[in-house]
């Protein structure tokens, strides 16, 4: 028995949704299934300190800068830190210091960069100089346990801060002298250009660092005596 047309419409709308569904994705596949050779663009994604205009050339100051003042730092045992000049090299710390200015040290659109972007190179090397420094202080699994060292090494850097520093530190500990010798490096550096109230807020923002560095270090000389403050 044919079917007449009113019919037919009417076996049409009770095709089910899963019906149509199979029958879409067939005719999909063979549109697909013509195509021989699909090309997909490479999307431009990357580190945004890998996008600085400035990248390698900053990277080379860096690394140099690194190698020839910490390449000699020993930590624990008398060892070569393991966060020594060769590792911080490899982190690449130093270059989260382009990403408020990743339009490189030329031409810049960024207007709160404004008059920072000379000093990029005085800021990476304040960046290198501070892992390092924070490293000393809260990991004595890679510089070594020492209290008196890390106490002398504060006083040593608040003469940076505080203009009171002689060239060459003095100290004969070297992990010391180094360190305040490449902060009184960058300091001199990164404060040339600043206004007297400026440079006034961030080296009181360093002597507290510092300051706290310190109330750590007295802590941790008296273990006992703190932990019975805890207990009253």
């Amino acid at each position: 028995m044919e079917l007449t047309s009113a019919e037919r419409k009417f076996a049409s709308a009770l095709e089910s949704p899963a019906q149509q569904l199979h029958s879409s994705a067939a005719d999909s596949v063979s549109v697909f299934g013509k195509l021989s050779n699909i090309v997909i663009p490479p999307i431009p994604c990357s580190f945004p300190w890998d996008n600085h205009a400035d990248y390698k050339a900053l990277t080379e100051m860096s690394d140099a800068w690194v190698l020839a003042h910490y390449t000699n730092m020993v930590g624990v045992d008398g060892r070569p830190s393991s966060f020594a000049a060769n590792h911080l090299i490899k982190s690449a710390f130093h270059m989260q210091a382009t990403l408020p200015y990743a339009d490189g040290m030329t031409e810049h659109t960024l207007p709160y960069a404004d008059g920072m972007i000379e000093h990029m190179p005085r800021i990476i090397k304040m960046m290198d100089w501070y892992f390092m420094i924070d490293n000393v202080f809260d990991d004595p699994c890679l510089m070594g346990t020492d209290p008196e060292r890390d106490d002398k090494m504060v006083e040593a850097l608040w003469t940076v801060f505080l203009d009171t520093y002689v060239h060459p530190c003095p100290s004969p500990n070297p992990v010391i002298r180094v360190l305040t010798d490449t902060a009184a490096e960058w300091w001199a550096e990164i404060w040339h250009d600043m206004p007297s109230k400026q440079k006034a807020r961030l080296s009181k923002g360093y002597c507290d660092y510092l300051e706290a560095s310190r109330k750590q270090i007295y802590l941790s000389l008296q273990p006992k005596t703190f932990l019975a403050t805890l207990c009253v």
